[in-house]
C-alpha cells in the first residue's frame, strides 16, 4: 500500500502540472488508505492477541473493510446511487437493491453478535461462575441462535415484511414442520435435553452400536464423536434420547476390561491366579487399586476356565489392553510351564 500510495502521489503531481483533471486518481488514492489502515490495524491486532486473532479478523475486519471499501466505491462512481435503488418486485412485494444489501448486513451482523457473544461466554464464564462447561455451552449456543433469529425478524423488516406477513410465515413454516421436519426438530429439542442435562458431555467415552467413540461435538442437531479407528460420525440428537447408549465416564472414568482364558487341567489353580494377576500388574494401563481379580469359572471338557479381571481409567483404550494382556498372559504361562489345552 505505501509504494501504491507514493506512485498515486507523484501521478497526482504530473497530472496537477498538466493541468489535467485527477478526481480518479484522488479516489483510488482514499481506497489505497483504506488498504494502509486495514493492513495496519490487521497487524496490530497480531501483535497484541497473536494468532487468536485470526477467526476475529477473518469473520468481522476484513468483511467490515469490504464494506467500508463498497459503500465508498458507491460514493464514487457515477450511476451505482440509481442503481443500488432499483426496485425488484416480488409479486406485491417491492425491494430495493440497498434495502436488499441492508438486509444482508442486518443478518450478518446479528450472526456475528451472536458468535463473539458465544465465544466470550465459553471463554470468560468458566472461571467466573464456577458452572460446568457443559452448562455454558448450552446458554453459549441458545444465545447465539436466539440473536440470529432476531436478526432474521429486523432482516425481514427491513425487506419491507411486517409482522402480519411475518405471523403467517410463521404459521405456514408451523405447517411445514407438521408435516416434514418432525426429525429436525426432535434432533433440535433433544439437543436442549442433551445439553442442559449433561446426559453427555464433550470427551466423554460412549458405547453406541456396539462401537466404543469419544464425543468430539455436541450441537443443536447431531452429536460428533470418533470411534477408535478415528472416524467421524455424525449422530442425530434424537438417537440418544430414544434409544440406550452406555456412558463410559459419565460419574467415573474406570471401567472393567475383563479378559477370559484357559489352561490344562495340569495346572495349579491358585499358581494360575497369581501368575495371572501379577501379569496384569505389569501393564502400564492396569490401575493397582481396584487391584486385578481372577475368577474361576469352572471345569470344561478339557480346560480349567477363569477370567482376568482388571480396572482402566482410559475407556476408549479398553480393547488395547485386552490384546496386550493376552500377549502378556502367554508369555507368563510358557515361563511358568502352564499350558494351554486344545479345544
Amino acid at each position: 500500500p505505501i509504494v501504491a500510495l507514493v506512485l498515486l502521489a507523484l501521478a497526482s503531481r504530473l497530472y496537477a502540472l498538466r493541468g489535467l483533471p485527477d478526481g480518479l486518481l484522488a479516489d483510488v488514492t482514499i481506497l489505497v488508505w483504506m488498504w494502509l489502515a486495514y493492513r495496519g490495524l490487521v497487524v496490530v491486532l497480531y501483535i497484541l492477541f497473536g494468532e487468536a486473532v485470526r477467526p476475529y479478523r477473518r469473520w468481522i475486519v476484513t468483511p467490515a473493510f469490504v464494506i467500508l471499501v463498497i459503500a465508498q466505491a458507491i460514493n464514487m462512481l457515477p450511476g451505482t446511487v440509481t442503481l443500488v435503488d432499483a426496485t425488484i418486485r416480488l409479486g406485491t412485494l417491492a425491494i430495493t437493491l440497498s434495502n436488499l444489501l441492508l438486509a444482508l448486513l442486518t443478518l450478518y451482523l446479528f450472526i456475528i453478535a451472536g458468535w463473539v457473544i458465544g465465544q466470550s461466554m465459553m471463554r470468560w464464564l468458566p472461571d467466573r461462575t464456577g458452572a460446568e462447561q457443559g452448562v455454558i455451552d448450552s446458554i453459549a449456543t441458545l444465545t447465539r441462535y436466539a440473536l440470529i433469529s432476531v436478526g432474521i425478524v429486523l432482516a425481514l423488516s427491513v425487506l419491507g415484511l411486517d409482522f402480519t406477513s411475518l405471523a403467517i410465515i410463521a404459521g405456514g413454516l408451523s405447517v411445514g414442520i407438521g408435516i416434514g421436519m418432525q426429525e429436525f426438530v426432535a434432533n433440535f429439542i433433544s439437543g436442549l435435553v442433551l445439553l442442559f442435562e449433561q446426559t453427555l458431555r464433550p470427551g466423554d467415552v460412549i458405547e453406541v452400536d456396539n462401537r466404543i467413540s469419544r464425543v468430539q461435538k455436541i450441537s443443536l442437531r447431531a452429536t460428533t464423536v470418533r470411534t477408535l479407528t478415528n472416524q467421524e460420525l455424525v449422530i442425530p440428537n434424537s438417537n440418544f434420547t430414544s434409544q440406550q447408549v452406555t456412558n463410559l465416564t459419565k460419574s467415573d472414568r474406570i471401567v472393567r476390561v475383563l479378559v477370559p482364558f484357559s489352561v490344562s487341567y495340569k495346572s495349579k489353580p491358585d499358581e494360575v491366579r497369581e501368575v495371572a494377576g501379577a501379569t496384569a500388574l505389569q501393564h502400564e494401563l492396569v490401575l493397582a487399586e481396584p487391584p486385578p481379580f481372577v475368577a474361576f469359572l469352572g471345569y470344561g471338557e478339557s480346560s480349567i476356565d477363569f477370567n482376568l479381571s482388571v480396572s482402566v481409567d482410559q475407556p476408549d483404550r479398553s480393547g488395547r489392553v485386552r490384546s496386550d494382556l493376552y500377549y502378556m498372559l502367554w508369555d507368563a504361562f510358557a515361563a511358568h510351564g502352564i499350558e494351554i489345552p486344545f479345544p
